[in-house]
This record gives C-alpha cells, sequence and structure tokens, in this order.
C-alpha cells in the first residue's frame, strides 16, 4: 500500500532540514556524552593533536574574557568528537569513521542552508540522504548503549553523570 510520495523537493523543505540537523546535534551531544563518560575530567584533551588542543584553548580564553565558562568539551568541533568516540569503536572504528564523515558534511549543509541533494543524482541522491540518516540513528543508538556500559564499569562516580544519565534518558526518548 502506498501512504504517499516524497519528492526530492520535499527532502529540501524547511521541516525536513529541522529534524535532520536536530538528528544530527543529537549525534553530536552523544558523542560529547561518551567522552565525557569515558575519560574523566578532561583527561581526552591529551588524545588531541597540538594544534587542536591550542584552538581549543584559544576558544576557551575568548570565551573567559567574555565571561562565559563552558566545558571545555562543548568547544570540541565535530571532528574532534568524531575522532575521540572513534578510539572506542572497535572492530567499527572505520565504518564510524566514514559515515561520520558523510554525516558532519550533511550538518554542515544543513547549517548553512546549503543545497544537500542534487537534483541530477535522482533516486541515488535520495537513497544516500535516507542512508545517512538511518546511519545516525544506528550511531546514536550505539553510542547510548556504549554510555551506558562505560557508566556502569565506573559506577557513577563522576559528579556530573547525574547530568549526562539525564540527557541519555531523555535521548532514548526522542528515539521512539
Amino acid at each position: 500500500r502506498i501512504d504517499g510520495i516524497v519528492t526530492q523537493s520535499d527532502l529540501l523543505k524547511l521541516p525536513v532540514r529541522v529534524v535532520v540537523f536536530g538528528l544530527l546535534t543529537h549525534l553530536e551531544t552523544a558523542m560529547a556524552d561518551l567522552v565525557s563518560t569515558h575519560w574523566t575530567g578532561d583527561a581526552w584533551m591529551d588524545k588531541l593533536s597540538a594544534g587542536r588542543r591550542t584552538r581549543l584553548l584559544d576558544k576557551e580564553a575568548a570565551l573567559r574574557r567574555r565571561g562565559l565558562n563552558p566545558p571545555r568539551i562543548e568547544l570540541t568541533e565535530f571532528a574532534d568528537k568524531r575522532d575521540l568516540c572513534k578510539r572506542l569503536m572497535g572492530s567499527q572504528r572505520k565504518r564510524f569513521e566514514n559515515e561520520l564523515d558523510g554525516l558532519r558534511d550533511l550538518r554542515d549543509q544543513l547549517a548553512h542552508a546549503a543545497t544537500f541533494l542534487d537534483e541530477t543524482d535522482g533516486s541515488a541522491g535520495m537513497a544516500s540522504f535516507v542512508d545517512k540518516c538511518e546511519a545516525a540513528r544506528h550511531w546514536l543508538q550505539e553510542l547510548m548503549m556504549q554510555i551506558d556500559r562505560t557508566t556502569q564499569a565506573s559506577s557513577g562516580s563522576d559528579p556530573g553523570e547525574s547530568l549526562a544519565r539525564e540527557r541519555r534518558r531523555s535521548s532514548r526518548e526522542g528515539l521512539r
């Protein structure tokens, strides 16, 4: 039974952009939660390249001059979180990296109101878009499971863990 038809132009409309951008932002938040859960304090910073650490600290200094003091994990970029989480993916590491690269590109296109579907790609472009959305859901669920395993192993000794736990609970409810 056919319930409706979706065209490429439908996928470029604002409601779709908002939903997909929200999904990708949720994924990035889950990556931040996994990093914060796996490494105590800011120990994850040692895993970043010297250049990335310098840029992060420069960004932190600029924000502090303006009276802001966000957690350092919030100052990382999508690629930083991807690289940190990739270290925890075991046998899925290469797939994670490849799919997250595509999701980062899609997120950037959405954030900058760029066209993320090429009309000349036809159904292949639509299928690729749907595959990316499915990959985002898959990795979001995988990250949540890893966070739970890490939390159980550490028995919740981190004082900020209750906030991360609440975010994960809310995230799971949003996936349903």
